[in-house]
């Protein structure tokens, strides 16, 4: 579903089998053969950091729709700077975790396909199997450490 051409493109991604009223608006930047990497929009038409999904998670990517259209409008009326985007090795998540790691940017990590962001805070240590995070609750304060399972990652957000 997700092809060459909708690089730099802002799509429509249904990626709920369960929800299919529920979809995730944002400009491609990235896509391998396990992931796929937005630069993500709100529907209040603002830049909300990057996410990083899985691609088997995807039902279905529409372009052009009127809800796009009103995104894009808004995207423009504002003005604002597109988040960043760190440089993407074979390895999509790990270079997510390792720019968040180095400039101590806050990600939010869904684990084993919950469908909730189960963690948010800080990387405190990160090897290529394990990570420590500083979790931060929903106000912004600290919440003690959590250590988990690289591979149990199945959503990243970052900036957002």
């Amino acid at each position: 579903m997700l092809d060459e051409c909708m690089i730099g493109k802002i799509i429509q991604c249904h990626i709920d089998y369960s929800d299919p009223e529920s979809f995730v608006v944002g400009r491609l930047v990235y896509y391998d053969c396990d992931w796929f990497l937005m630069q993500d929009l709100s529907s209040a038409g603002r830049w909300n950091g990057l996410a990083l999904y899985m691609r088997s998670d995807i039902v279905s990517v529409s372009e052009l729709t009127d809800y796009i259209q009103r995104i894009v409008s808004l995207i423009k009326s504002r003005n604002e700077s597109e988040p960043f985007i760190p440089p993407m090795s074979k390895d999509p998540l790990m270079s997510l975790l390792l720019y968040a790691r180095d400039s101590s940017r806050v990600i939010g990590l869904e684990l084993h396909a919950s469908g909730y962001r189960d963690i948010n805070g800080t990387i405190d240590s990160l090897t290529k199997n394990t990570l420590c995070i500083n979790q931060i609750d929903e106000f912004g304060r600290t919440d003690g450490k959590s250590y988990l399972s690289v591979e149990a990652i199945t959503r990243c957000y970052l900036d957002d």
